[in-house]
This record gives C-alpha cells, sequence and structure tokens, in this order.
C-alpha cells in the first residue's frame, strides 16, 4: 500500500508499511500543546488491528485536546487575577498549579543546561557539586533567614513570569532586580513559597548526580509529596507524539 491517508479514515495513515494515528491538534489549543500535529505508531502492519487501536488511541487524544482547553482557559483566568496583584485571589489548588507550571519549566531548563554544558566537555563537576551542596544546604536549613532570601527570590521571578505586576519605579535609581506588586504577608503567598522550596530542593538533590540531570525528565524528579507534584501532559509527551 502506498503510504498515505488510509481509505475512509483520514487521520489514519500508513508509513512503510506500519500504521499511524496523525490527528491535526485544534488552533484553539496549538499553543498548549505545542504542536500542530499528534502522530501516534498504531505498532502494527494488519489493518484489522490498526482500526481497533485507532478507534482507542483517536478518542484518547480527543480527550487531551479537551484536557489542554480546560487547562488553556484555568490558565487565562489565573492570568487575569494575577494581573490585579491579589494573590488571596487563589485557590489551594491554583497555587499548586503555579508551582507546578515553574517547577516543570526548571527541571527542563536545568536539564537542557546540563546536557549543553556536557557536550563541551568543560565542565567542573566537582566545583558544580559543591556549589550544589552548598545550594542543598542553605535550602534545607530549619532556619527560614537562611533559606527564605533565595526562595522569595524565586517566588517573585515565578510571579512576574505568571502575569502578577510588578511593583512601580520610585525615583530615579532603577533595582536590577524587580519585584511583584504583591503581599507576600497573604496564606498564598507563604504556600508558594513552601511548595517553591520543596521545588528548589529536589531539584538540587536530583542535580548532584552530574550528568544523569541530563537525561531526567519532570517526571523522574519529583519532590516527596505526590499531592503536589504531578506530571503534565505537555512535559511528559513522548518523542512519537504522544500527549500525556
Amino acid at each position: 500500500m502506498v503510504d498515505g491517508n488510509v481509505v475512509h479514515q483520514p487521520n489514519l495513515t500508513q508509513r512503510n508499511g506500519t500504521f499511524y494515528l496523525r490527528m491535526r491538534v485544534p488552533l484553539d489549543v496549538v499553543d498548549a500543546v505545542g504542536r500542530t500535529h499528534i502522530v501516534v505508531s498504531l505498532k502494527t502492519k494488519e489493518r484489522r488491528v490498526a482500526l481497533a487501536r485507532f478507534r482507542l488511541e483517536q478518542a484518547t487524544v480527543e480527550r487531551q485536546f479537551e484536557a489542554a482547553r480546560q487547562q488553556a482557559k484555568e490558565t487565562a483566568t489565573l492570568r487575569r487575577s494575577l494581573a490585579s496583584g491579589r494573590l488571596e485571589k487563589l485557590a489551594p489548588g491554583e497555587i499548586e498549579g503555579l508551582a507546578l507550571r515553574w517547577f516543570e519549566h526548571a527541571v527542563q531548563r536545568v536539564a537542557r543546561t546540563s546536557r549543553e554544558t556536557l557536550e563541551t566537555r568543560f565542565a567542573d563537576w566537582e566545583a558544580i557539586l559543591e556549589e550544589l551542596k552548598a545550594e542543598g544546604a542553605v535550602l534545607t536549613s530549619l532556619d527560614p533567614e537562611d533559606y527564605e532570601p533565595t526562595v522569595h527570590r524565586t517566588v517573585d521571578e515565578l510571579l512576574l513570569a505568571a502575569g502578577a505586576p510588578p511593583e512601580p519605579i520610585r525615583g530615579r535609581i532603577q533595582r536590577r532586580v524587580r519585584r511583584p506588586q504583591i503581599d507576600q504577608s497573604t496564606a498564598q503567598y507563604s504556600q508558594l513559597a513552601t511548595l517553591v522550596r520543596r521545588g528548589l530542593i529536589a531539584m538540587t538533590t536530583a542535580s548532584e548526580t552530574r550528568p544523569r540531570i541530563c537525561r531526567r525528565s519532570a517526571e523522574s524528579i519529583r519532590p516527596r509529596s505526590p499531592d503536589w507534584y504531578q506530571p503534565s501532559r505537555k512535559a511528559a509527551a513522548s518523542k512519537s507524539g504522544r500527549l500525556r
């Protein structure tokens, strides 16, 4: 059979004899999904088997599109709430979502940086390990005065990136580090700081495995609290294009 769409099944294609599900991502969730098409191998060259698997996979992907659509709506609502500078308007679940998305992006950035450093083969791993151990000691300290500056700086960056308004600039001297116009005395800020600290500790601990960090994903580097961290569909997307 010539490679291409299978008759009467526009989302079922065949390549080198193997059947695939290939679906166009709806325009309203392209940004959330991060691609325009989803391709999933059905791992068979038999049409009968492929059709059975095709229906199941297509239903799964359609549910994932709907989940991405719902997540996009929730993100838009969250950004509107943050734009007002009223962190106290956010529910605990929304605070957890903020921390989750930050953690996933942070892990991906650390893994990418470690991989690039490894490829250059100029890494002084002994020095890096000493730095990581020092950071870990600060973050796990029982004294809040030790870890709060690092944690609060990270929380501030997170909130600004998520849409919180920056503090207005007063006077002629501009601060080099922007801060969000957020009330740090709220329970929501404390909750977010706790989750961010937990994530920083998790990343520091995982990074001490030297270059192996480049092969770890957000799913494999989890904070100890399973209620806080669950891998997102986008972060855990497989090479075949499947959303999880």
